[in-house]
C-alpha cells in the first residue's frame, strides 16, 4: 500500500519508509501542462453513459443547445416539423418547461448555441453569422465572421469558440474578439456517417470536445482529447436518431442531446463515464472523505494494474484550480491526503484520470 500526504502547493510522497520526494505542484491553469509526466495518448475507451431522462422539445426542428448554469437554451431552425418558426427557447433543463422564447437573430437558419460564462453565442447559416448575445436585454453585442458558410454548432472553452463546419469534417477554433481561425481539428474518427453536427466543450481533464454525427446514418457521440490531439471515445446516443445539439453541465455531469427527428431532448449521465467491464475492475474503491470537509481530505482507490494517474481539483465552472498528482502508480491500494484549508467554501470536483478510464467525485468545502 502507498500512502501519500499532500498539502496543496507541495507534494510529499512516502513510499514505504525508504524514500521521500518533494515536488512543487502549485499549478495554475496556465502552467499545468508543464508538469505533465506522460503525454502519450490514452487508448480508446468504450463509453456508454446511461440515459436518465428525456422531454419533448418546445417545437419541432431543435438544433443547437447550451446550458448557462440554470437554464437550457435551444435553437430552432424553423424547418421540418416546426410550427413556431425561427426561435430561441429558454427552458427548464429537467423537464423542458418553457421559461421564455425569443425571435432568432439575423436572417438565416438558427443552428448553433453556446454559453461562455457571461454571454450566449448564436450561429446561423444562409446567410452565415455568429452573434454574441446579452441575455439580459436579448440584444446583439457583436457579430463575428464565420470560418464556414454553415456553422452548424458552437462550443466555448472560456477563451475561444469552436465552430462545426457543416457538410465538412472540420471543427475550427476561433478568436472571440476577431473571429480569426487559430486552429482546425479534422474529424477523422471512424463512423458510418462522419458528419459532425452538435458540439460541446467538457472542461474536465486536459479538455475535451464532444461532437455528434447527424443527418441519419450515425448517431455517434465522438470525444476529442486536446492533450493527445486525437479522437479517443465514441458511443451511440440511443434513442436519438438524428442528434443535432449537445450541452453539458460540469456541476452534475448531465449531458443533453437534441434530436431533430424525434423532436426530443435526451439527458445522459456523463459525469462518471461508464466504461467497459474490464475497466471497472481495473479501478475500484474510489472514496473521498470526510465529505463535506473543513480542510483535510483523503482520497482512496485501488489499482489492479500499474497506471499513469492524474488527479486535478476543479471549481464548479470546470476551471482547474490545482493539479495534484500526475505520475505512475503501482498495483494496490493508494491513500492520498490533501490539505484544502486555503480554499474558499463551496463545491469542488476531483477528477481522477488514468490510461484506462476516468472518475469524477464531488467535494464540499466548509468554512
Amino acid at each position: 500500500m502507498e500512502v501519500i500526504m499532500v498539502k496543496v502547493g507541495y507534494v510529499i510522497a512516502i513510499i514505504g519508509v525508504t524514500s521521500m520526494a518533494i515536488a512543487d505542484y502549485d499549478a495554475t491553469v496556465e502552467n499545468v501542462s508543464s508538469m505533465m509526466i506522460n503525454e502519450q495518448p490514452s487508448p480508446p475507451r468504450l463509453l456508454q453513459p446511461p440515459l436518465i431522462g428525456q422531454f419533448a422539445a418546445p417545437d419541432g426542428a431543435s438544433r443547437g443547445i447550451t446550458f448557462d448554469g440554470t437554464y437550457l437554451w435551444i435553437a430552432n431552425s424553423g424547418d421540418g416539423n416546426s410550427s413556431q418558426g425561427r426561435r430561441i427557447w429558454k427552458v427548464d433543463p429537467n423537464n423542458g418547461s418553457v421559461i421564455n422564447s425569443y425571435p432568432a437573430f439575423g436572417s438565416g437558419i438558427p443552428v448553433g448555441l453556446t454559453w461562455d460564462g457571461s454571454y450566449l453565442w448564436y450561429a446561423e447559416f444562409s446567410p452565415a453569422g455568429i452573434f454574441k448575445i446579452d441575455t439580459g436585454s436579448m440584444s446583439v453585442v457583436k457579430q463575428l465572421p464565420t470560418p464556414t458558410s454553415i456553422p452548424f454548432d458552437l462550443a466555448c472553452d472560456g477563451q475561444y469558440l469552436y465552430v462545426v463546419h457543416g457538410n465538412d469534417t472540420i471543427i475550427s477554433k476561433i478568436d472571440t474578439a476577431s473571429g480569426s481561425v487559430q486552429e482546425q481539428i479534422p474529424c477523422n474518427y471512424s463512423s458510418p456517417n462522419v458528419r459532425p453536427f452538435g458540439l460541446a466543450h467538457l472542461p474536465f481533464g486536459s479538455g475535451e470536445l464532444w461532437t455528434c454525427d447527424g443527418n441519419y446514418g450515425s448517431n455517434y457521440m465522438n470525444e476529442y482529447d486536446f492533450a493527445s490531439a486525437s479522437w479517443v471515445d465514441q458511443w451511440a446516443t440511443n434513442p436519438a436518431t438524428y442528434p443535432c445539439g449537445v450541452a453539458y453541465d460540469p456541476a452534475t455531469g448531465h449531458l443533453w442531446v437534441s434530436c431533430w427527428r424525434t423532436d426530443s431532448i435526451y439527458i445522459f449521465d456523463a459525469g462518471t463515464p461508464h466504461v467497459a467491464e474490464r475497466s471497472r475492475e481495473f479501478f475500484t474503491g474510489f472514496r473521498i472523505y470526510p465529505n463535506p470537509t473543513f480542510g483535510m481530505v483523503t482520497i482512496e482507490f485501488n489499482l489492479a494494474q500499474t497506471d499513469q494517474v492524474n488527479l486535478t481539483l476543479y471549481d464548479p465552472s470546470g476551471r482547474a484550480i490545482k493539479h495534484l498528482i500526475n505520475r505512475p502508480l503501482a498495483i494496490g491500494k493508494h491513500t492520498l491526503t490533501f490539505d484544502f484549508h486555503n480554499l474558499p467554501p463551496g463545491p469542488y470536483f476531483i477528477f481522477w484520470e488514468g490510461e484506462r478510464g476516468k472518475r469524477i467525485g464531488k467535494l464540499i468545502v466548509l468554512q
